[in-house]
Order: C-alpha cells, then structure tokens, then sequence
C-alpha cells in the first residue's frame, strides 16, 4: 500500500495520512514553525476508509537542538512523553530513580469520531512525533489529527501586572480602567493611573497642585504627543511582554555612574501619605537626576527610538529637548522672577536682590557640598520658610505689574532715547501677556477636571515655594548625586551623630557639672556601670540579677525602706543613709524572668520572637564573630530583633570595616523586621516587657516614671537620666516611643490581620521535598533574585573608580548647572539695560525666553484638550447600558479554534479579583487560572 502525504492530515480533511506498508515503525512529524507550547493532540481515522489508530505515543524535541557530529550532521535527541505514578508529569526526580513511565494516548475506534487528549503538562517545541504502536491499528495505519496549544508570547500579551504601593488607597474599578487602556491597543506597555496624595500639611498640599499640574498637562501632553516616560510604581499596570522586553537591559548590574542614576535612582515612585519636608527632599533628591539622566539618554539615542518606536516621533524628542532646557535654566528664571516681583513690590533694585538671591544659592551649595544631611535640610526648611514670604511681596509686585500693563504702557523714562516711530508697540506688555494666559490655561484645565477643580485652590503654596521647588531642590539635589541612599527608606540612625543644638547642650550641661551647679547623678551612673560592665548574652542560660520586686506582699513591707518616687523629670535628693542603702528591692529569680518575659504580649510578637529570634552569637557570621561580636554587645545589639534594619551608617558607628559592610549588610536583609504594637500600656514595666527592655525597670522606678510621663521623654533624658547608652537600646525606645498612642480604627485592622497571619500554619518553601512545584519555585526565584534583583550593597563604596565616577559626574553637572544659568542671567540683565534693543517692549532674549516657556505650556494645553476627548470616550464605552445588569464580569474576547482549524473570535466570561476588607473574603473566580491541582487547558488554542 502507498503511503498518503502527512501534509493531508490535518483534522476533518476530505483525505489522511496513511503510513508505508512496510514501515514498522511509522511516524508523523509536524513542524509548527516556532516554538510553541504544546497543550494536547486531536485524533481522527482516515475517512471513507476502515482505517485508524488504536494507540501512540508523542515524541518531541527539546529546546536543546543537539550536537554537530564528526561528521558534520545534527544529532537530534528526541524526548517521549512520560507520567509518573497516577499520571502526574514526570520529573527528574523519578527519571533519576528509573521510573520513567511513556504516556501512551489511546486512539480513535472509528474512522471519523475525534478523540482529544490534553496534557498534563505542556510541551515546549518546534518538533513533534506522533508514533503510532507498532501493529495497533485498524486495517492501516492512517489518522488524521490536530495539535492544541498557544504561543508563549500570546500569552504574556495578554498577562498583565498590577504594581501599586501599600500606602495606595484604590478601588477595583480603577484597575478595570487601566485595563481598558491596554486590551484596547495591543502596542501598549503600560498605563498609569492619576494619583491623588493625601494626608495634611504644608507639604501635602504643595505636592497636590504638583501631581494635578504634573497630570493634566505634563503626563498628557507625553501621551498625545509620544509616549509617556514615567509610569510610577504607586498605581500603574504593565503588560508582561513589555517588562520581559526591558528586564535584560535593567537587569544588569551597575557598571557607569551615569548607569546609576537611569537604574538605581528612579525606578521608584514612593508616595508616602505621611511624608515631611526632609522625605520629600530626599525623594525628589532621586527623582531630578535620575529623570533628567533618562531624559539626556532618550535625547542622544532619539535616531533609534525613533526607528524603533512608532509613537516616537522627531517632534517629540524636540519636545522634550525643550523640557530639558527649560529644566536647566530653571534656577536662573526663578531668580529672575523674584527679583523682578521685589522690584515692582518694594523698589529693590534688580542688581542688588540678584546678588542676593545668588550669594544665597552659592553659599546653599557650599552648605550641601560639606555638611551633614541633617544641616542642608535645615537650612533647606529655614531658606524655604524666607522665600515663602518673600514670595508673597513678589505675588503681590507682579500683579501690580500685570495691572499696570492693563492699563496702557508705562510712560517713558525723560532720559530715554526717543524710541522709533516704526516700531511695533504692543498695548500690553508681553510679560503681562504671558503672565495671563497661563492663569487662563491653568484655570480652563481644571473646569476640564471638575472632580478635581479645588486642586487649583493649593496653587498659592506651590506659588509660595517655588523658590524652593525650583533653586533650592535642585542645588540640593545635584550636589548630592554621589549620595547612593535612597533617604526614604533608611530608618532614624541613633547614636551615629547629633545636631548641633545637641552638642551644645551637652556641653553647657558638662559645665554645669563641673561646676556642681546642679543635682549630681551619682546613683545613676553607678547603676550604669553595674549594668554596662558585663554586657550579658542572649546565650546565657540564666540572665544576671537585677533588683526588682515582684512579690506584692514583699512590696508592702519593704515599702516603708524603699525611696520615694520622683515627682516628674526633676532629680530628688535622698540622706547618705538612703544613698547607702542596696536592700531596696529584691533579685529576680528564673521563674520570676521566665513569667514576666511571657506576660501580657501580643501573639504577633511571640511568634516573631519564637521564629525569628537568633542571639548575636549565633546568627554573626563565622568569619566575623572574634572581630565584631563584642562591639555588637557592647553597643547593645543582643539578637536579631535588634539587629534587624540595622544600616550601613550604624555598622560603621560600632566599628564596622568598609570592606565587610556589605556582607553583614546582606545578612541583615533576610531578617524579619521588629514589630511593636501600637498600644497604651497599663505599666511602664509591662511596656518594657513588651520591647525587650524589660532590664531597665529599675532605671524607670528609680526616675519615677510612669505611663503618662513617657510621651515627653527625649533621647538627651533616656542617655543623661536613665543612663541608657547603648546605641541599640535607644533606638529601641524612640521607636517604642512613638508607638505610644491608642490605636486607630486602621491600627486595629492591621492588629487584626496580624492575628489572623499569626494563627496560620506556615511552611518555608525552601524546607518542602525536592520533587514539589513550590521547591522548584522557591528555587527559581532565588536563582532570579541572586543574579537579578540582589541589590549591590555599597557597590560604589567598595570600588574606588566607581565612586569617584560618581563624584566627577556630580562636579560636571554643578559646572554645567552654574555656567548656564550664569550666562542666561548676564545676557537677561544686560539686554534688560539696552533700551535702544528692545522688541515689543521687552529685550529679544527675553521674548525667547518667554516664547519656549510660553510654546510649552500651549503645547502641553493642546494634548490635554485632545487626551480629555480620549477621556470622554472611555468614560462613555465604560457606561452600561439601561438594560444590562451592573455585574463585575467583563467580556474578554480570546482566540477559539474552530472546526476547520481556523481561528475564530468567542466571548469568554472572566470575573475581575476583587479586594475585600478581610483577606479571607479575596475570591478569584476566573476558570483559567492556574492551581497545583489541574492543568489550564480547558480551551486551548490551535496552532
């Protein structure tokens, strides 16, 4: 008998395929073209014919292709489809033990009736076998048949990830909304959402009108006129496709500085509901270089974006080569602003408030090149506090100036040269002009945004502190470049410095001293010594004695020898008797320590405690515990719980080397950070237990301390009065500190959830069997992380030319910053001189100046115009009809194969995860979602 071509056998075709008669070992290979994922194999017999296949195993090709021969041709290794015991895939696990059991499929009884089978797990291939058994055939071996499956990258075109941040306030339909965006254009990467910043205060409402500005016009103007440059991380959703595309380029370790800047420096978006003035600087601190080094990057490869990218276009990069100079003149015009206001509010003459302002900004980046973090924000604050009502006489000059210019040309100076009878003379001033028509913009922008028109409201305070916005943030944020922290993320360092209102007062209180100008404090720093002397360690069996009572009938009796209390922060003086005294209270014995240690904590803590908890001793590495494990004792980091958020600043304090730094800090990472409960104690000495502390009592009785009194204590009283010196503890006891309040509603929740956690049963991925789904997972992800995602701990410290890149890359941008604004000011003043160069009734430069600006924010009016039509016909698409019911489900449209193998479109219902208010209530209702249990195939795609 003939054989029939393979390229007939496709399913419910008039013909088949039918193997040689003297074949013994007849196959079929299908090439699909790419690599695909192989879900499962249609049958069918050969029709008008007697003729099918009882049975057949799958063989396929790997993704590694095989080897060259000696004699130059491919080997090419082919694997079988195998199951293990109950039909689970096969792993290496049992290939290892010999256990490989081929799948064999079961074939057709007739010639026309398709027998379907799906995989339990899927095939990635190019290549595939069907190999029919040997002899289990009907009459011939004939079949035709069809292969089920999808392409991997169909599959993450339609995969979507929503990244958010957890101090993000959002409702399931904004996500819905987002998703809009991206199911309707396929070339879309990513979509972000308008983010409203809460919470109070000055700098609260300043970064409102900034991200409603920076929304309306900036974001839009991207979106119409190219493509948007930031999606932050607080609320956007990205396509899968579009994050593997860019992961091999940011992936990648950090090797330039100018890499530092585009990879590690803003990638981030935290917007904190909570944030105060030095957050906020340190997170723009990040942003402007990091988004004007990206900016520089687009600019300089604009020739392959814009091959590369449709939505890019030549105008686009001119676009934004505009933003960028208006960026970098940025300070200059600001100083030219304020200037010009105190001329027309006060008369100051424009040389003399110049040379202020720049003396002002000089002497800013001298403070920010050689001091400390703390002092340049503190300078930062004060400067921001005098420019804010300087600006207030400005805001009040310059709309003297623009009703003055209402009202018919300034009259000529009498010696002014006689201007030319020629020249074009507007009625108004130009300035005026301008100064207008961005009222109006702004003002039309937010009736276009009626929900969020009273954002225009807070406009005043970002007019108060433009001046700090624009001179002195980015004085501040140039000059520190070569800073690698990230500033927000970096806990209060105890102990690594102090301010120089402290040092002050610590020396004015050692002269008092020394002058037996007050109450000494004998008492408290021999209870000091005995207590810092020998610095006990958690691996110690038995804790040493301290003096506590705990027997309250012990208590009444010795009540009468014991001292008084003191009476608020204020020292007592006690008899040379009473000095003398050492049998006021009496030593805690084990049981005594064990009670306490257990009483009255909550069961979030115990279960940190009893998982996490890892004396010094044990968790010190071994390489580092002769060297280090003293100055972690003796600056009171005992165990983990302390340990844990320790930073790179607090390593050096307690002696630290560079070189090892970045080891420990690595180590510190894994841990578990501490919690304390927010709560109001009933005892200081249950408030203790409750931190750890609970060997300071003494110190506190002694004091006369009690609940009310701890809100008003200071880290100067924990070091002078209590004697409590150890860097650790005290940072311990701010931080306690501060948790000291009665919880809120959310408090309670989150105390709620963490009650909840704490109560489930828990196991490490890593500590499952080596054949389980989540050890290879565990595995992934650590294998992914560690060549990925690691952060490089002190990357720049470690390499002496990197860091020095860094630096020389800060003092190019310092000089390219000064000499541009320097010759934009010189040429602005001088011209401002020249009467006889006056066009329109301003200098040409300065008309320059003012059409950029100008041509910008018209620009950025326009796109927004055009992207609030965009806006009107989502909203309109999302409405539902009158008719429909107002249900979650969402109509997706997914490729269905059809009959004659054609793809064709079918509706498959897909409900939206939806976020409760308990985690136990999150439901996912989607059929195609993937469980350890079954396989996702149940309508699979056909190539």
């Amino acid at each position: 008998m003939a054989s029939t071509g393979p390229h007939r056998a496709r399913l419910n075709s008039p013909y088949g395929w039918t193997a040689s008669f003297d074949d013994s070992q007849p196959y079929i290979q299908v090439d699909l073209g790419e690599t695909k994922m192989v879900t499962g194999v249609v049958t069918q017999g050969k029709p008008g014919e007697d003729q099918w296949v009882r049975s057949y195993t799958i063989q396929y090709q790997g993704q590694d292709v095989g080897s060259i021969s000696r004699l130059g041709t491919t080997s090419v290794k082919w694997d079988t489809y195998s199951e293990g015991v109950d039909g689970e895939p096969t792993t290496k696990w049992w290939r290892s033990l010999n256990t490989i059991i081929f799948k064999v499929f079961t074939g057709n009884s007739d010639s026309d009736t398709p027998v379907k089978h799906y995989l339990k797990k899927p095939i990635c291939t190019r290549y595939l076998k069907i190999c029919p058994t040997p002899g289990d055939w009907h009459n011939a071996c004939s079949m035709r048949l069809e292969i089920l499956g999808y392409n991997p990258e169909d599959k993450l075109d339609n995969t979507y990830l929503l990244v958010t941040d957890a101090d993000v306030k959002f409702n399931p339909d904004a996500a819905k909304a987002l998703l809009d965006i991206t199911a309707r254009d396929p070339a879309v990467g990513a979509v972000c959402a308008r983010t409203h910043p809460l919470g109070t205060g000055a700098v609260a409402w300043y970064q409102i009108f900034d991200y409603a500005i920076g929304h309306w016009l900036n974001k839009c103007a991207n979106n119409v006129l190219g493509t948007v440059l930031c999606c932050p991380g607080c609320f956007s959703v990205y396509r899968a496709k579009a994050v593997k595309n860019t992961l091999p380029t940011y992936c990648t370790h950090v090797t330039k500085a100018n890499e530092f800047l585009i990879k590690d420096m803003g990638e981030d978006r935290w917007l904190c509901t909570l944030m105060t003035f030095d957050e906020f600087f340190k997170q723009r601190r990040r942003w402007l270089p990091s988004t004007v080094a990206n900016l520089v990057l687009m600019i300089q490869k604009w020739q392959t974006m814009v091959k590369n990218n449709n939505n890019i276009s030549r105008l686009f990069i001119l676009y934004q080569l505009l933003l960028l100079f208006s960026t970098l003149i940025g300070p200059g015009t600001c100083c030219l602003l304020v200037s010009g206001g105190l001329n027309y509010a006060y008369g100051v003459s424009v040389t003399v408030s110049m040379v202020l302002l720049v003396l002002t900004s000089v002497a800013y980046a001298m403070i920010c090149l050689y001091t400390s973090q703390n002092f340049q924000l503190q300078m930062a604050q004060v400067l921001t506090f005098v420019f804010a009502i300087v600006m207030a006489a400005v805001t009040v000059g310059t709309a003297r100036e623009v009703v003055e210019g209402l009202s018919g040309p300034p009259p000529l100076p009498t010696d002014a040269p006689t201007p030319d009878p020629d020249a074009l003379v507007l009625p108004v001033p130009v300035s005026t002009i301008y100064f207008l028509t961005i009222i109006a913009i702004f003002i039309v922008t937010a009736l276009l945004h009626p929900t969020e028109f009273f954002c225009l409201i807070h406009g005043i305070w970002y007019l108060f502190c433009l001046p700090s916005g624009y001179l002195l943030l980015t004085i501040y944020s140039i000059c520190n470049l070569n800073d690698r922290s990230w500033g927000t993320r970096e806990g209060k360092t105890v102990g690594s410095g102090k301010s120089w209102t402290e040092i002050w007062w610590s020396f004015v209180d050692a002269m008092r001293r020394c002058c037996n100008c007050g109450p000494t404090q004998e008492v408290e720093d021999q209870n000091a010594e005995e207590i810092q002397s020998e610095p006990p360690t958690p691996t110690q069996a038995k804790p040493p004695p301290t003096p506590l009572v705990e027997d309250p009938a012990e208590e009444e009796e010795e009540a009468a020898d014991k001292p008084k209390r003191k009476k608020g922060f204020g020292a007592v003086a006690f008899s040379i008797g009473q000095l003398g005294r050492k049998g006021w209270f009496k030593p805690r014995t084990g049981q005594s320590m064990a009670r306490r240690a257990t009483r009255k904590q909550s069961a979030w803590r115990r279960s940190l405690l009893d998982t996490d908890k890892l004396s010094t001793a044990m968790w010190l590495p071994a390489e580092f515990k002769d060297r280090y494990l003293n100055s972690f004792l003796q600056h009171g980091y005992d165990d983990t719980t302390f340990i844990a958020g320790m930073s790179d600043g607090d390593l050096e304090f307690i002696g630290v080397t560079k070189i090892h730094r970045p080891a420990l800090l690595r180590e510190i990472d894994k841990l578990s950070e501490y919690q304390i409960d927010i709560k109001v104690p009933e005892t200081v000495e249950e408030w203790l237990d409750m931190i750890g502390l609970e060997k300071y009592n003494d110190k506190f009785v002694y004091e006369g301390y009690d609940v009310t009194s701890l809100v008003n204590i200071e880290e100067q009283q924990i070091r002078e009065n209590l004697g409590i010196n150890k860097a650790a503890h005290v940072k311990r006891m701010l931080i306690a500190l501060s948790k000291l309040r009665h919880p809120s509603e959310l408090d309670e929740r989150i105390d709620k959830v963490k009650k909840v956690v704490s109560k489930l049963t828990t196991q490490k991925m890593e500590n499952v069997s080596q054949d389980h789904v989540r050890y290879r997972e565990n595995r992934f992800w650590a294998k992914l992380r560690n060549k990925c995602i690691k952060q490089d701990y002190g990357v720049f410290s470690q390499n002496v030319g990197l860091k020095e890149q860094l630096e020389e890359l800060r003092n190019s941008w310092l000089i390219i910053l000064a000499v541009s604004n320097a010759l934009w000011l010189t040429l602005i003043l001088t011209l401002a001189q020249q009467a006889n160069l006056q066009l329109l009734g301003t200098n040409p430069l300065g008309l320059v100046f003012l059409s950029v600006f100008g041509c910008i924010i018209v620009i950025q009016f326009l796109a927004m115009l055009v992207h609030r039509v965009w806006s009107l016909m989502h909203l309109l698409a999302r409405v539902k009809y009158p008719w429909q019911r107002w249900e979650d489900d969402v109509t997706v449209p997914t490729p269905d194969p059809g009959a004659d193998g054609q793809t064709k479109t079918s509706d498959v219902k897909a409900k939206m995860m939806t976020i409760n208010e308990t985690a136990e209530e999150e439901v996912y209702d989607n059929p195609m979602v993937e469980t350890d249990d079954q396989p996702v195939y149940d309508d699979p795609n056909t190539l």
